[in-house]
């Protein structure tokens, strides 16, 4: 019955078959000739033993494919629910390679603003939360060629944002321009306007703002996913040519959301940012947060949010990321988007 116990553990690809449990006696009463007629049943049950043992072994070494750590289905709803919330950022020059359009990282859909006709510029469609070392220094207010005006805009490539179409999954670009930040937090506040002025009204191009969360009763342990702007690439059709519309470049470009999955891992971390400050107060997790995914968002197993994922300074190490705490968010961005400060 102990023999029967062992093998019940031991996936049967590992069991030992009875030729090697036979093997075994008969090399070991080769060894002793004197007592060659008198293997015992006891000495055959001995052996078997000392082969399940080994086979154990040897089964706990070996490669086992990973048991599924996270709960699939749940992780799917999650990222179909919320990657219309998170979004590519871009720099974009007319008649560029690949449309225009060069990666800069990712930020978070905050709140979509409904727009009336005759609204001035002063009036966008949305806000868009990022990470300020992501759009600076070069999309910075009074950052140009005509002595550094403060709200003038920036020289150089314009700053795009791009929002997954709902129902193609292509990139719909909004025109961005940085109306608040606080250096300190590594935070960043967008104005958003469809680029696109013939797809206003059209719900399938339409800002979705990420659900709301909150961050003060995190506990370890708890499940997260860290969703981000992917590497950006090249759709059907190749890059654009310099006459082609805006529409036509937009369709030769993306940037495919990704998501990675791990648990809070540390509360209230003090975190080195990319532009010497420390952001205190930070989530800890164990979802990887590469720089692409710099301004994304960290969600809860519901797909709230609960932080803005942010990039260390440094290599940083692997399984460890962070993000801004969404209660502490929640304290800066609406200030900078109806005060418009830059720190």
């Amino acid at each position: 019955s102990g023999s029967a116990a062992g093998s019940h553990d031991v996936p049967s690809s590992r069991r030992p078959s009875r030729r090697l449990v036979v093997a075994l006696d008969d090399a070991a009463a080769a060894a002793d000739p004197v007592h060659r007629s008198a293997a015992s049943a006891s000495r055959r049950a001995a052996l078997a033993t000392i082969a399940l043992a080994s086979a154990a072994t040897a089964g706990a070494r070996a490669p086992y494919p990973a048991r599924a750590l996270v709960d699939d289905a749940n992780a799917r709803r999650v990222f179909e629910q919320s990657r219309r919330s998170v979004v590519g950022l871009a720099d974009y020059t007319p008649g560029g390679a690949n449309g225009g359009y060069a990666p800069r990282g990712t930020g978070v859909v905050w709140a979509a603003v409904q727009q009336q006709p005759g609204d001035d510029d002063d009036v966008g469609v949305g806000y868009v939360v990022t990470n300020y070392h992501v759009i600076a220094p070069d999309h910075l207010p009074g950052r140009n060629d005509d002595g550094g005006i403060k709200g003038s805009a920036p020289a150089g490539p314009a700053l795009r944002v791009a929002v997954a179409d709902a129902k193609t999954g292509d990139p719909v670009w909004y025109d961005a321009v940085v109306v608040g930040t606080q250096r300190a937090s590594d935070v960043a506040v967008l104005r958003v306007r469809l680029a696109d002025k013939t797809r206003a009204g059209d719900a399938s191009a339409a800002l979705a703002p990420v659900k709301m969360g909150t961050s003060g009763d995190l506990r370890v342990g708890q499940t997260c996913y860290a969703v981000g702007a992917g590497d950006a690439g090249l759709a059907a059709g190749g890059a654009s040519s310099a006459s082609s519309s805006s529409s036509a470049s937009s369709a030769s470009f993306r940037q495919l959301a990704t998501m990675s999955a791990g648990v809070v891992s540390g509360l209230h971390r003090s975190v080195p940012t990319k532009n010497a400050t420390t952001v205190r107060g930070a989530i800890q997790t164990d979802a990887k947060v590469p720089e692409t995914a710099a301004g994304g968002a960290l969600l809860d197993s519901s797909g709230r949010l609960i932080g803005l994922t942010v990039t260390p300074y440094g290599k940083g190490q692997a399984g460890v990321g962070f993000a801004v705490a969404v209660d502490d968010l929640m304290q800066v961005v609406p200030s900078l988007i109806t005060l418009r400060q830059i720190s």
